[in-house]
């Protein structure tokens, strides 16, 4: 299990940059990005997202190794493929953290000091 821990991102935006910056550029890239909201919808194995997504298995496997990597996504064997899901903690996580620096008033994030291992 992760440990959480506060995140004041007011009085430390440099750890929370830091913390933070490997998975804005997991998802700032566009087919990672449209990776995740595929998996929002529901879990898919590397063939139904090739498909959807148009590219080819090395490249598909490339960015999910990397989404993985940052914790967005979880794969679980079955068969002879991977499945892929969403990780909700971080990305609700990542988006408290994103709401309290709207807000100075309201509560600080919280978030897991590692990223979640698959």
């Amino acid at each position: 299990m992760t440990d959480v821990v506060r995140v004041d991102v007011l009085a430390s935006p440099s750890q929370t940059a830091e913390q933070w910056a490997p998975v804005f550029k997991a998802l700032g890239d566009p087919v990672r990005l449209e990776i995740t909201l595929l998996l929002a919808q529901r879990p898919r194995s590397v063939k139904e997202l090739q498909e959807a997504l148009g590219h080819n298995q090395a490249l598909v496997s490339h960015h999910l190794r990397l989404l993985r990597e940052q914790g967005v996504v979880t794969s679980v064997a079955r068969g002879r493929s991977n499945v892929y899901e969403i990780q909700i903690d971080p990305l609700s996580c990542l988006t408290q953290c994103l709401i309290s620096m709207t807000s100075p008033y309201g509560p600080a994030c919280t978030c897991p000091q590692e990223p979640a291992e698959s």
